[in-house]
């Protein structure tokens, strides 16, 4: 692929990106401090089990949850696993399962485990 196909793909990226946070700006706002609390209670995040978990109220444009993920990865809070999940809410195409930067877990019998039993998810305490 070319460099110029390949910049002009990441500039449309992040235009969207831009003009979703900025028709959204009151959302984000709170949907930043609900993604700490929940990347401080959580080893992991995955997308679906954010909005499971009710953590924020759903926006009326779904895209707005990327900018905010963006923001906590250069924060700091989480960086990808390497890991994929399908995604409910996106077709079942693969989302990455982050892992949380800001948590400690604490092992219950040995395992830690999301609701829906996929692993190491919930139970942390903030690192000091």
């Amino acid at each position: 692929m070319r460099q110029t196909t390949i910049d002009f793909a990441q500039n449309a990226r992040d235009l969207g990106m831009s003009r979703v946070e900025d028709s959204h700006a009151e959302w984000v706002v709170r949907a930043k401090e609900a993604l700490r609390l929940y990347l401080s209670n959580h080893s992991t995040f995955f997308v679906d089990d954010f909005w499971a978990s009710g953590a924020i109220e759903f926006p009326c444009n779904g895209k707005a949850l990327g900018p905010v993920v963006q923001y906590a990865r250069r924060q700091g809070w989480m960086v990808k696993s390497g890991r994929y999940r399908s995604s409910m809410r996106s077709n079942m195409t693969e989302k990455p399962v982050w892992e949380s930067l800001i948590c400690m877990e604490v092992s219950r019998n040995g395992v830690d485990q999301n609701a829906d039993g996929s692993g190491a998810g919930s139970g942390c305490n903030p690192v000091e």
